[in-house]
């Protein structure tokens, strides 16, 4: 009698981290978007300058953890399925505008023609 097999061991999720742990830091990164997303309205010369500043710091931000990013291959093997889905897309949405344009075009033509019939028969 072949023996059964040995059930594959289940990750253990690592435990939530406390409000003094790293997590907080999205929480203030949230808070700055926020508040120079808002100066735009109140003072838009420094929501010019605030802004490219913001967005350079989280580009940083991230470009510095990148590497230390555990799931890389997971991303790496999904990647040719998530551009399939994209170009999939797209090509329905080329397909779909040169539907219209076609569409637009032809009640158009349509439209023209019966009014240059309505034309010569008032004239």
């Amino acid at each position: 009698m072949p023996k059964a097999k040995a059930k594959a061991k289940r990750p253990v999720p690592r435990p939530p981290l406390r409000a003094g742990g790293r997590r907080r830091s999205l929480g203030l990164v949230a808070v700055a978007y926020v508040a120079v997303d808002y100066l735009g309205h109140l003072s838009p010369t420094w929501h010019g300058r605030l802004q490219p500043a913001l967005w350079a710091a989280l580009a940083l931000a991230t470009a510095a953890r990148a590497p230390f990013y555990r799931r890389w291959d997971a991303e790496l093997r999904a990647a040719p399925r998530f551009l399939a889905a994209l170009a999939f897309m797209l090509a329905a949405f080329l397909c779909e505008a040169i539907s219209v344009r076609f569409v637009s075009t032809v009640l158009g033509l349509q439209w023209h023609r019966s009014e240059s019939l309505r034309v010569i028969l008032v004239i």
